[in-house]
């Protein structure tokens, strides 16, 4: 957590890591679908009728961190009078004009370089990645949600790519305390799957099943705002699981959280089917088998649901802080939880962002 130099307000930081295989993304339904290219210009929808549409690059797929878990990431960006430099010899940063930011002879000083924008940041990486290419990437959320032309609400989970990095077969990963060579073969027995993200939290409340114990937490996100830091809510899920050496089990202590309370949480990021195995019914009244004690059932795995979003396999230690959240800051007016959405017409998921 960090305070904004200007208003003083808290700001949460979140982070995820992923390695896995690039596909582009798809839309729609199995009779209505899109596939949307890895790169494209699109056009922002300004809400105000006296501003004109602006080019916009856009950066998006899908990766797929095992057989079954697609995540989509993305990032996007547009051309501004400025570009920033920054030196990390005299601490201090320097605004440029658009036109001139890789003109190295109009930098105030040698030492200075630019921060790459997020225009020129999609277009390097769409260079170099392609379908099917191995990745790591890294970045961080951004929570909204939107409401559509029925009145119904949707939340929007947009995961904001800071890095891609393509990847060699067998490739070492540090995860936790152990360093693994990453097989870039989901099929292969040896196949480790990484996904995880770290990410600061209010609560606002927290809910337990009395017959599962899976834990719901209905969170709060302090975001970046010009004024005042802005609210985000964010919806998490603790499954339960039964704790060794009479420990206490992770959903039954998250269970015990109150209002304004503050944690970090480590978790992994879903939108993977979930499997069952079933047995075929087959019983007849002509199989001469179907009583004997030797007979072999006949199972076969079907989907039974979906996993999706965020899940807290772990907290970090020494961040749980009992009621250090405010009512004020927490408290959010509707232009707090719509802000900077708009809906994509050509698109399932909101998307394009106003360019004021």
């Amino acid at each position: 957590m960090k305070l904004n130099k200007k208003h003083q307000g808290k700001e949460f930081k979140s982070f995820f890591k992923f390695v896995g295989q690039v596909k582009q993304t798809i839309t729609g339904t199995s009779d209505d679908f899109k596939v949307i290219p890895i790169y494209q210009t699109t056009m922002t929808n300004p809400k105000d009728p006296d501003k004109k549409p602006k080019p916009r690059r856009v950066l998006r797929f899908d990766i797929f961190t095992n057989k079954f878990n697609n995540i989509s990431i993305q990032r996007a960006g547009m051309e501004f009078p400025k570009a920033q430099l920054y030196s990390s010899t005299d601490k201090k940063s320097a605004a440029i004009d658009w036109k001139d930011r890789f003109d190295k002879e109009k930098y105030p000083a040698k030492h200075y370089h630019m921060i790459e924008t997020d225009w020129d940041f999609c277009a390097r990486v769409a260079d170099e990645i392609k379908e099917n290419d191995w990745v790591e990437v890294k970045g961080k959320y951004e929570f909204d949600k939107f409401v559509n032309e029925e009145g119904q609400e949707y939340p929007v989970i947009k995961r904001i790519i800071s890095s891609v990095e393509v990847i060699e077969n067998e490739q070492e990963f540090k995860i936790g305390k152990n360093t693994i060579k990453y097989i870039c073969d989901f099929e292969d027995p040896d196949f480790t799957e990484i996904n995880y993200f770290n990410l600061e939290i209010g609560i606002n409340s927290v809910y337990q099943d009395e017959e599962t114990k899976d834990t719901t937490i209905n969170g709060i996100f302090l975001d970046y705002g010009k004024e005042k830091s802005t609210p985000k809510e964010v919806k998490l899920i603790c499954l339960y699981k039964e704790p060794e050496n009479n420990k206490t089990a992770l959903a039954d202590a998250i269970a015990q959280m109150n209002k304004y309370d503050f944690i970090e949480f480590v978790g992994v990021d879903n939108n993977r089917p979930v499997f069952a195995e079933v047995e075929d019914d087959t019983d007849s009244v002509d199989d001469l088998f179907s009583d004997v004690d030797e007979i072999v059932a006949k199972t076969r795995r079907v989907i039974s649901g979906n996993k999706k979003g965020l899940e807290v396999t772990a907290v970090v230690n020494k961040t749980y802080q009992k009621q250090m959240l405010t009512e004020a800051e927490i408290g959010m007016t509707v232009e707090q939880q719509f802000n900077g959405v708009v809906v994509d017409d050509e698109d399932d998921i909101p998307f394009n962002l106003d360019d004021d």
